[in-house]
């Protein structure tokens, strides 16, 4: 149901503790990875290869990003304060991974598309008018999904 067959995502954070990767060159980066799956299925070796098709990202250092994380790290952080963090304030409404609840999607590519959809639904209420009742095009979104949303 999800991605490609044959697909392998690894995903080193901002915060990661492996910062070496950040002086290797994109191939090494994949090679290090290679070796870690070599490493964790030792029993079959020809089983992981050099990926054909491989790219290497590095947010840290991409200069609209700079590494920006929205996900609290901190051990105290809870779920109330992830429902801070996603209040609006006025006109301004947040949306993006950090301003969805964790069981919907928090830190995850899907939550920030949920949370931007949320959002905008609050914003075509309100151009349209609409206080206590959604117009009608709005409300057949509507369902018993994540936020409130029909995504069968």
């Amino acid at each position: 149901k999800y991605g490609r067959s044959g697909q392998l995502l690894c995903h080193i954070w901002g915060d990661a503790q492996w910062e070496a990767h950040q002086h290797l060159k994109d191939e090494e980066v994949v090679l290090e990875v290679v070796k870690g799956l070599r490493a964790m299925f030792a029993t079959d070796q020809d089983l992981i290869s050099f990926p054909p098709l491989w790219k290497v990202t590095r947010w840290s250092l991409d200069p609209f990003a700079l590494g920006a994380y929205t996900e609290f790290q901190d051990v105290l952080a809870s779920e109330e304060d992830r429902d801070i963090y996603m209040r609006s304030e006025g006109r301004l409404l947040f949306a993006g991974e950090g301003a969805i609840p964790g069981d919907d999607g928090a830190q995850c590519t899907h939550g920030a598309v949920l949370s931007g959809a949320s959002a905008a639904m609050t914003v075509l209420g309100r151009d349209m008018g609409v206080t206590d009742q959604e117009p009608e095009h709005l409300a057949d979104l509507r369902g018993d999904g994540p936020l409130g949303f029909n995504v069968a």
